[in-house]
């Protein structure tokens, strides 16, 4: 494993520890998560205790890798691991998986497409971005408005929150301080940032509908 997969395991077994609490606090695991770009990174959605999960990544057109996908559920579950083609682009994995207080079924949908063409329609609980050439999350209104109170946005690029212009009274107030600057403009589009130890992005909670959140990632759609 290289240095970057090693950062990248690092920053997902942390994100993991931190937002337990948060998430057995609410619903939001009874909302699939949405993982764009999640090569075959079945675990990382599964420790979040997400029990419904949507897999976008054109990888997924290969046999080889929806082999792989299937070999790891049945790791997990050796004799109730249930594969089906529902489509040349769309198929789904169901297997039991224990969350920690017994075995529930875990549903993923996995697509073997880009981004751009999927097509957003349920509530979502989670959306997760590692690692991807995509603009950030913040600039995809299509999912953010799907994205249910409480919902976590993960992305660990750059957020455009923290590469806005500085105004005097931003200055006055803040100083350097990005992180806080970053905290006031996640909450005027209703988000609270959470950040984590030795992780060097915020994940955002969303804590209200705010259609200021959906009018700043309409313009802009070409942040990254």
């Amino acid at each position: 494993m290289n240095t970057t997969n090693q950062q990248f395991t690092y920053h997902k077994i942390k994100l993991c520890l931190n937002l337990t609490e948060h998430i057995e606090n609410t619903s939001i695991n009874k909302f699939p998560a949405l993982y764009i770009g999640s090569n075959l990174d079945l675990e990382f959605p599964l420790l979040l205790q997400a029990r419904k999960i949507i897999m976008i990544d054109p990888c997924h057109k290969d046999k080889k890798n929806i082999s792989l996908l299937i070999n790891k559920a049945q790791q997990y579950d050796p004799k109730n691991t249930d594969y089906k083609e529902i489509s040349p682009k769309h198929s789904n994995l169901q297997f039991d998986f224990d969350f920690g207080r017994g075995k529930e079924r875990a549903k993923v949908d996995i697509f073997a497409e880009k981004y751009e063409d999927y097509e957003p329609i349920l509530p979502l609980g989670y959306i997760i971005e590692f690692n991807t050439k995509l603009n950030h999350t913040l600039c995809k209104p299509e999912i953010l408005e799907k994205l249910v109170i409480g919902g976590l946005i993960i992305n660990n690029h750059e957020s455009p929150l923290r590469h806005r212009t500085f105004g005097i009274g931003d200055i006055l107030t803040f100083g350097q301080d990005i992180n806080s600057f970053e905290a006031k403009k996640a909450k005027n589009l209703g988000l609270q940032t959470i950040r984590i130890d030795d992780v060097p992005f915020a994940v955002y909670k969303k804590t209200r509908q705010e259609t200021k959140l959906i009018e700043f990632a309409e313009r802009n759609r070409e942040c990254q």
